[in-house]
C-alpha cells in the first residue's frame, strides 16, 4: 500500500494533508488489524483546493491512479469527453483540470456513489452527471452495489449488497441525448460490462478510447479486444489486479 505521506501530499493545505494522511493510515489499520473502517473524509485537493469526499481505501487508491499516475491521460486534446463509470469523480476532475474547455458527461450507475459524484464534481463548469448503467441496449438492468464503490457492477461479486434496478443506456443513446455527434475521448471503467457496451457503440465516431477491461468478469481476452478495436492504434497496460488491463486506443482514421 502507498505510504500515508503520499496520500497526504495530495491535500491543498495543512489541514487537508493531515486529514488525507490520517485517513490513509486508518484504512491501512482496518486492513491489517481489523479495526472499523474510517468515516468518509472531506478534503481540498491540490493544486486548486477543489473539495472532494473520499469514503474507502479503494477510492483513495483510484485517486492516486488518476491524479498522480495520470492513467487516463489522453494523447490528444479532447473537446467532448464521456466518462463512463465515473465513480465519485476523480477522472472527471482530472479531465476538467487538464481540459477546462472540454464538455464532460460523467455517468455512474451505483445510486449511493452517484450522489457523491454529484457532490464532488456536479458543480464544475461544462460537467454533466448522469445516473445510469452503460449497457448494450437501453432499458432497466439489475445492478449489484458494493460497500467498496469501485467494485459495484452488473455482475454479482463478493461483498455486493442487495440488488437495485438501474436505467441502462447504450453509448449511442447517451450521445444522442446529449447532442454529441462524436466523442473525442471515451473513458470506460464499468466493471465487466465494457466489451458488451463497446461492441454496439459507434466507435467510428470516437477519437480516443481509454478502457479498463476486466477479463475476470467477462469472458474475453486480448484477441477479442484487438478484433473489436480494429483500426485503432492500441497500447495495453497491465494492471496490478490479475486478468485486467488498461487499453489505450487511438482511432487512426480520425484526425486529432
Amino acid at each position: 500500500m502507498l505510504d500515508a505521506r503520499a496520500s497526504a501530499a495530495l491535500g491543498q493545505g495543512p489541514t487537508d494533508r493531515l486529514r488525507l494522511g490520517a485517513f490513509h493510515a486508518w484504512v491501512a489499520l482496518s486492513l491489517i488489524r481489523g479495526v472499523p473502517t474510517p468515516r468518509p473524509v472531506k478534503v481540498g485537493l491540490a493544486p486548486d483546493g477543489h473539495e472532494m469526499v473520499i469514503a474507502t481505501g479503494g477510492e483513495l487508491a483510484v485517486l492516486h491512479d488518476v491524479l498522480v499516475d495520470e492513467e487516463y491521460a489522453p494523447r490528444r486534446r479532447p473537446q467532448a469527453i464521456l466518462d463512463l463509470g465515473a465513480n465519485v469523480g476523480f477522472a472527471t476532475l482530472f479531465f476538467h483540470r487538464r481540459f477546462p474547455e472540454a464538455r464532460i458527461v460523467a455517468v455512474e450507475a451505483d445510486p449511493a456513489t452517484y450522489k457523491r459524484l454529484v457532490r464532488n464534481v456536479g458543480s464544475l463548469p461544462r460537467v454533466t452527471t448522469v445516473h445510469a448503467a452503460i449497457t448494450a441496449s437501453d432499458g432497466p438492468v439489475t445492478f449489484y452495489p458494493s460497500a467498496e464503490s469501485i467494485s459495484s457492477s452488473m455482475y454479482p461479486r463478493g461483498g455486493a449488497a442487495a440488488t437495485v434496478s438501474v436505467n441502462g443506456l447504450a453509448v449511442a443513446t447517451l450521445m444522442q441525448q446529449h447532442h454529441l455527434e462524436s466523442v473525442d475521448l471515451l473513458k470506460v471503467d464499468i466493471e465487466g460490462a465494457e466489451l458488451d457496451a463497446l461492441r454496439v457503440a459507434p466507435l467510428d465516431h470516437v477519437g480516443e478510447l481509454i478502457a479498463e477491461v476486466h477479463y475476470d468478469l467477462h469472458h474475453g481476452d486480448e484477441a477479442a479486444v484487438r478484433h473489436l478495436l480494429e483500426g485503432f492504434d492500441l497500447r495495453f497496460v497491465p494492471l496490478d489486479q490479475p486478468h485486467r488491463v488498461l487499453v489505450h486506443a487511438t482511432n487512426a482514421g480520425r484526425e486529432p
